[in-house]
């Protein structure tokens, strides 16, 4: 409604009026019908709108009512569990649209269908969740606040319940989005917090994780499966471990057998590795259809042996992103059609990490194998990706490489970067269809204690890339024990370490072509076996020092 000025007052719309004084001569200014007629109108609507009772002449408080109606009320419940009773002030008359207030649940619901009274109005109302269904025993909780409308029926939750967070299972109830204290939520089997990892993941994303926090979800004994992609991606995903039953002895390089780089040998090395490794772990999460984990933000993984049903095409088992650094501890990755562990991120390894069985799901490239190619690796770090490891690490009859380092780094030396360490922490790369390590694109391997044995192709593969350590060993390869392209590679024996050892590789020990370096300080079987020469240069200005 707009201003109505004056009548006699029309090439003024903001004009004031004025009172008539006839003993001054003055005249009074003239009144429209719009400035009594539109106000009383508005005024009605108002009343009229919320329902409240018919506009009267004998009530001058219905416009103030009206609008304290309007304004959304807090109310307190009285009543007993199921059957909510408050009082709204102004208090209506009957049940009426529109009507919305805050109430305080005095009771825990008992039932799944809790009826509400108001004060002033005959008759109950069912409350119901916002989309119609019924609520869950227990979805209006004692002490919180819960904001219902009525849609001209029943009274609708509008405001977040219990069981919004737990239709596959969840923990009790509660409207906290803080989790300010180290909890652990159960997974999978009978009587567990949820149903699967999907709803557990799906839960806490929900909650802020205070610094006094944390979040295990732990995984029973047995096997669980997953058919979805599971996103492991909470800006707290630092203090959130994911964590199978207790492995009593880790798998080592040992437990791994190798008879064979080819099928049908390599799968039934494959196999024998899957069922070493299901003797070994007490929990085993199976991926199907084509499915893998991906994770970012400093999620912890361990005592898990993860497996896939060998579905799909370039899979990754685990794919680890950047962000916090993930940490892996005792961490079994078998069977997927990509990398078993592809990281771009930080990594550390803190308890023994092995990666088997990942399988070629397409044919390698007609040139030479590792071009483009990660199908079937046991491990790959690129986009910048690094790897710290201070615990055994193991690549094993994996199709392809055992490890690819691409435009990334995998250290061997622990959490001092720089320092030799004795005895330093393992690497074994051995019974791959392919190559034991791959680096390339300025990747680094650095590092003291790293076999290379027994590879479908060549130990290692350094291409545009780099290898610095003590005590490697490159030993009864099918091709050469170490070929370099346009890199450099030193290798040193030192305090606790073997000197480097080269034997019974098919090709030679080691080739270096077009101006690589390498050092192979006191390495056994070289003389005789490299190209070029020992101490000499060729292969268009490549050296080997012995």
């Amino acid at each position: 409604m707009k201003y109505n000025q004056p009548y006699d007052q029309p090439s003024n719309p903001n004009a004031s009026y004025t009172n008539g004084n006839p003993s001054a001569g003055i005249q009074g200014s003239i009144v429209p019908a719009e400035a009594v007629e539109y106000p009383q109108r508005e005024i009605v609507r108002a009343i009229t709108d919320v329902n409240l009772a018919a506009p009267t002449n004998g009530d001058l408080t219905q416009l103030s009512a009206a609008v304290r109606f309007m304004r959304m009320q807090y109310v307190i419940d009285t009543g007993p569990a199921d059957s909510l009773q408050v009082t709204l002030n102004p208090a209506p008359t009957a049940w009426a649209t529109p009507l919305s207030f805050f109430v305080l649940i005095k009771n825990t619901t008992l039932t799944a269908a809790p009826v509400i009274t108001i004060a002033g109005i005959t008759g109950a109302k069912a409350i119901i969740r916002r989309d119609g269904s019924s609520l869950a025993i227990g979805d209006l909780v004692g002490g919180a606040i819960a904001l219902l409308t009525y849609d001209g029926t029943n009274c609708r939750v509008i405001s977040i319940v219990p069981s919004d967070y737990t239709s596959g299972g969840g923990p009790p109830p509660t409207f906290n989005i803080w989790i300010d204290a180290p909890t652990t939520f159960t997974v999978y089997g009978t009587g567990a917090n949820f149903a699967d990892l999907p709803t557990a993941l799906e839960y806490i994303s929900k909650y802020i994780i205070t610094t006094n926090g944390s979040v295990i979800l732990q995984l029973p004994a047995g096997q669980a499966t997953c058919a979805v992609n599971l996103a492991f991606d909470h800006a707290n995903g630092d203090k959130v471990t994911l964590q199978g039953q207790p492995v009593s002895t880790p798998p080592t390089a040992a437990d791994f057998t190798v008879t064979a780089v080819t099928n049908p040998g390599l799968a039934t090395d494959q196999a024998n590795a899957l069922a070493m490794l299901r003797m070994k772990f007490p929990t085993e999460l199976r991926m199907t259809g084509g499915t893998g984990i991906t994770t970012g933000n400093g999620f912890t993984f361990k005592n898990l042996l993860i497996t896939s049903d060998g579905a799909g095409s370039f899979v990754a088992g685990m794919l680890l992103k950047g962000g916090p650094t993930t940490t892996l501890s005792n961490i079994s990755v078998h069977g997927f059609s990509g990398p078993g562990i592809l990281t771009r991120g930080n990594v550390v390894i803190s308890g023994n990490v092995t990666a088997s069985g990942n399988y070629l799901s397409l044919p390698p490239p007609a040139a030479s194998w590792p071009v483009g190619q990660n199908a079937g690796a046991g491990f790959e770090v690129t986009d910048g990706g690094h790897v710290v490891n201070n615990a055994e690490v193991v690549a094993a009859s994996n199709d392809c490489c055992g490890v690819i380092v691409r435009n990334g780094s995998f250290r061997l030396y622990g959490m001092l970067p720089g320092s030799w360490e004795t005895p330093g922490y393992p690497l074994t790369c051995k019974g791959n269809g392919h190559i034991g390590l791959y680096c390339s694109g300025g990747g680094n391997f650095t590092g003291q204690q790293a076999v290379f044995n027994n590879n479908g192709e060549r130990g290692v593969l350094v291409d545009t890339g780099s290898v610095y350590g003590q005590g490697f060993t490159f030993n009864g390869n099918i091709s050469y024990g170490l070929w370099a392209t346009e890199s450099d590679v030193q290798i040193q024996p030192g305090s606790g370490h073997p000197v480097p050892s080269f034997s019974g590789n098919g090709g030679g020990s080691i080739m270096a072509q077009l101006s690589a370096n390498v050092v192979a300080s006191g390495g056994t079987g070289i003389v005789g076996t490299c190209s070029p020469p020992a101490n000499t240069t060729g292969n268009s200005l490549s050296t080997i020092f012995v």
